[in-house]
């Protein structure tokens, strides 16, 4: 049996071998990098909230939301899971599961329902009902599950103002 030793060089034919496959890596990662699209998170805006349903213990509401994709590709939205903050405090949290799509360089608006058992923050927004002038100001935060291949999740936290409008809130 013939030892081998550490310090002896490869055979040429092994060396080529591995620098093929060393090139073929390289070049896939390369390929990889130029052909996955740029992605830019997609914003969403609060474009109204309108009162649902009011009792004692629990409030409904639907908000009013605006997606804007300003990617060039499609965005297939499979759900959303929120929390949304009206004047600093928590006003509701839940998931949209109704699937919808984005257009390229588009944008496109969906419902949501909100529940709620904060009294204390309608007391918060109550003179905002009293005087429309004054914008309420939100925070919405949380995950899109999308339908893209190479970003299956997308987190959000996004915030602004809106106003109250004949049916809102």
């Amino acid at each position: 049996m013939r030892r081998h030793d550490r310090c002896t060089p490869a055979h040429p034919a092994a060396r080529g071998w591995r620098a093929g496959a060393a090139l073929f890596v390289i070049a896939g990662l390369a390929a990889c990098m130029v052909l996955s699209p740029h992605f830019t998170a997609p914003h969403l805006t609060v474009v109204a909230v309108e009162i649902q349903d009011i009792h004692r213990d629990e409030q409904h509401f639907k908000v009013h939301l605006r997606v804007q994709n300003p990617n060039a590709l499609v965005l297939p939205i499979k759900s959303i899971d929120y929390t949304l903050q009206l004047e600093g405090d928590e006003f509701g949290r839940g998931t949209a599961t109704e699937a919808f799509t984005v257009p390229a360089s588009g944008e496109t608006e969906f419902d949501m329902t909100v529940s709620t058992h904060l009294a204390m923050t309608l007391f918060k927004l109550l003179p905002h009902l009293k005087d429309n002038s004054q914008p309420i100001n939100y925070r919405v935060t949380g995950t899109i599950r999308t339908g893209l291949a190479f970003m299956t999740t997308v987190p959000f936290d996004e915030h602004g103002q809106f106003s109250i409008g004949k049916h809102s809130l």
